[in-house]
């Protein structure tokens, strides 16, 4: 909570700015999660206990700027467009759903597993930054 206050008050009239950073922190928190998965953790279960959930807390921090900036962002377009952005949000449940079943199932342990399924998430957010930075050069953005 005081994280985001903090960047309510220093961050909170630059749109790009907090979407930007809290992309890059998912991303991070991404790799810092393949890490962990490729790390035989068996003999530090203390710390990798307390990492994975500092990681969580960390990247759903992440997760809710980022969640309230395009919100915030699609608040600027007409009522019509509102529903897309929500259509979108419900489609990446079913789609984190779909991903973890293929993972699974294309592979033989579940350390493999977890390495496609968060390599996948790495992807995402990957075409989530590249996809915002190229969102101007959309003709009808130009008009909002």
């Amino acid at each position: 909570m005081y994280i985001q206050l903090l960047i309510i008050f220093f961050f909170s009239g630059h749109l790009t700015t907090r979407i930007v950073w809290s992309i890059l922190t998912e991303i991070l928190s991404f790799v810092f999660t393949v890490a962990l998965v490729m790390i035989d953790t068996s003999k530090i279960p203390a710390l990798f206990f307390w990492s994975t959930l500092w990681n969580v807390v960390l990247l759903n921090m992440a997760n809710g700027i980022y969640n309230n900036s395009v919100f915030g962002m699609a608040a600027k377009l007409p009522a019509k467009y509102i529903g897309a952005v929500i259509l979108g949000t419900n489609l990446s449940g079913t789609f984190t759903s779909i991903a973890n079943i293929v993972s699974i199932s294309i592979t033989p342990d579940a350390q493999t597993a977890a390495i496609y399924y968060f390599t996948t998430a790495l992807f995402v957010l990957i075409t989530c930054f590249n996809t915002y930075f190229a969102l101007p050069l959309n003709v009808s953005s130009l008009y909002f």
